[in-house]
């Protein structure tokens, strides 16, 4: 991220993938920041990385954070995995957690601040159980849950 520039962002893509959403929005003109994933240099699931992009977003304010956290573990189909290699599973359940933790950590930032978010996962993801994100929506009944199948884009 270039800390050159101290602006105000328009969006801010975390758990980004390919960058999708940063692109559409920077072919639309919104003041983007860079695109917050592994992939990019940022390891979501290490504290270092989640302390700094926290004070990323407390200092660059995105009017949007977009994420997306892996949902694999967390969702409704992980439970055949489950049960073929317990150990393998646990692991990965105990890093999606983690990270889907720190998204909800990130929307309790924007909606403090009067800001917003878009938080991806499947309908049944377990990721909308968990006590981070059931405390957030308790906490702020103003938050909408959208259910939208992806696959009918293509």
């Amino acid at each position: 991220m270039d800390d050159n520039v101290k602006s105000l962002i328009d969006l801010l893509e975390i758990f980004a993938g390919e960058g999708g959403v940063t692109r559409l929005a920077i072919r639309r003109r919104l003041r983007c920041g860079s695109c917050v994933a592994l992939k990019y240099g940022t390891d979501l699931a290490d504290p270092c990385g989640q302390r700094r992009i926290t004070a990323y977003i407390t200092e660059r304010k995105p009017v949007w954070v977009i994420g997306g956290p892996p949902c694999g573990t967390l969702a409704n189909l992980s439970c055949l995995n489950r049960h073929i290699n317990l150990g393998l599973w646990t692991i990965a359940r105990n890093h999606a957690e983690r990270l889907a933790t720190y998204m909800c950590h990130v929307m309790w930032l924007q909606i403090t601040a009067g800001r917003h978010f878009l938080c991806e996962n499947p309908h049944g993801s377990d990721l909308w159980k968990l006590d981070a994100y059931v405390d957030l929506a308790t906490t702020f009944p103003q938050i909408r849950e959208v259910t939208f199948d992806q696959c009918r884009l293509g």
